[in-house]
């Protein structure tokens, strides 16, 4: 019988966000200051600052929520996965159809299919953005290391650990030889 293993627990990166809202705060008064304010500029002009502006401001205000938030970002334990950003139940395991680890424009994620998506489901921005990602090919839910304490690779690895293993294919010997990868790897 295997021991144990610790959850995973990941609080956000009180430092990245600090630095993200130090960054992004002189572009956007550049843009409110120059052009959605100043008397000026065309109409047209302004409108298409502000809807620049926008997500910024957005992205600065979920970051500041982020580094005020004292309770874990993500937890992987043996009961399945809790995500705050996406709901504070937590995900069982057996509600997973699959996990795949993808990596797209040079970033690592673990993205989640879920067997009932209407059971878990999350908030409105997290809705959109998921929205999108299935639209680039994700599952429903997405994780990136990005914002966390924690890395992407010990992330990763949480996952491997704790979610239960695909079933084998139908195929005999692919099946011979996934299921002798995973007895050299461990699981």
């Amino acid at each position: 019988m295997k021991p144990e293993r610790p959850a995973f627990v990941a609080y956000p990166n009180r430092r990245s966000m600090v630095v993200v809202i130090a960054a992004m705060a002189p572009l956007v008064s550049l843009i409110l200051a120059a052009l959605v304010v100043h008397p000026a500029a065309p109409l047209v002009l302004r409108i298409i600052s502000a809807l620049i502006a926008a997500p910024i401001v957005v992205w600065m205000v979920l970051s500041l929520i982020l580094a005020l938030q004292r309770r874990p970002l993500l937890v992987i334990d043996a009961a399945g996965v809790t995500w705050s950003r996406w709901s504070d139940r937590p995900i069982p395991w057996n509600a997973l159809e699959h996990w795949q680890r993808r990596r797209y424009i040079n970033s690592d994620f673990v993205t989640i299919w879920l067997k009932d998506p209407a059971a878990y489901r999350p908030g409105p921005l997290q809705r959109f953005q998921a929205w999108g990602n299935r639209g680039l090919g994700f599952g429903h839910l997405t994780l990136s290391g990005g914002g966390m304490d924690r890395s992407f690779t010990e992330m990763a690895q949480a996952f491997a650990d704790f979610a239960p293993k695909p079933p084998l294919p139908d195929d005999p010997r692919l099946a011979r030889r996934l299921a002798a990868a995973r007895a050299r790897n461990g699981g």
